[in-house]
């Protein structure tokens, strides 16, 4: 009949989800060619019931943590007339900040003053984006003063998750070489006797050179 309407709505999407992301109740706009009551489908719901011709901005309710590749959006008008399923681009929630695996602790020696020039291997795990370059400081292939440097590495996923940062420690050392006590007393005043001395002034550390010599000697010789 004549003014009866027979015509459904027709739903365009306009913003899908980011994705990844880790908002659990992201927003969604589609656009609809007549106002009526919004029905969804699959994973997806939320409070907002009533379209409006134009854009439609909503928020879903609070979704599990994966992939939503279901979702469904159907507007019926006030004639009943019921538009066909819109499928709302895939999307993912990831709420999971990477996980990051720093080496131990690096030890090592230099005969230079100015330090060393190291390399270290850091690395980040995601459950959504797998591996991940985790940001060091100091970045690997710095020089390292003498002393204890701390290196901190910090990874943030796609979806803006961070990781807790991890730190290890990079200790460059220099080589001390020993030297020799003084001689001590001699064990007989007269007849011969023997000393000794000891390469601990100052002791031989971080590889360095043993004291050259012998450590005991004869003395008081003379009858």
């Amino acid at each position: 009949d004549e003014g009866l309407d027979c015509v459904a709505p027709i739903l365009t999407e306009k913003t899908p989800v980011p994705t990844p992301t880790k908002n659990t109740t992201p927003s969604y706009t589609f656009t609809s060619t007549e106002a009526g009551v919004i029905t969804y489908g699959g994973d997806c719901s939320s409070v907002t019931t009533a379209a409006t011709a134009g854009d439609n901005t909503i928020t879903f309710n609070a979704l599990a943590e994966g992939t939503h590749s279901n979702c469904t959006i159907t507007v019926t008008d006030t004639a009943l007339n019921v538009s066909t399923p819109l499928a709302v681009t895939s999307f993912v929630i990831d709420t999971t900040a990477p996980v990051i695996t720093v080496p131990a602790d690096i030890t090592t020696n230099t005969t230079d003053s100015f330090g060393k020039s190291l390399t270290y291997t850091a690395t980040a795990t995601d459950v959504v984006d797998g591996a991940i370059t985790p940001v060091c400081t100091p970045v690997s292939g710095s020089t390292f003063p003498i002393g204890t440097t701390t290196v901190t590495c910090n990874a943030t996923d796609a979806a803006g998750n961070s990781a807790t940062p991890a730190s290890f420690r990079i200790i460059v050392l220099q080589p001390i070489n020993g030297g020799w006590s003084e001689w001590g007393v001699c064990s007989a005043t007269c007849g011969g006797g023997t000393q000794t001395r000891t390469c601990t002034v100052p002791a031989s550390v971080n590889g360095g050179l043993a004291c050259a010599g012998e450590s005991t000697q004869s003395c008081n010789t003379k009858s």
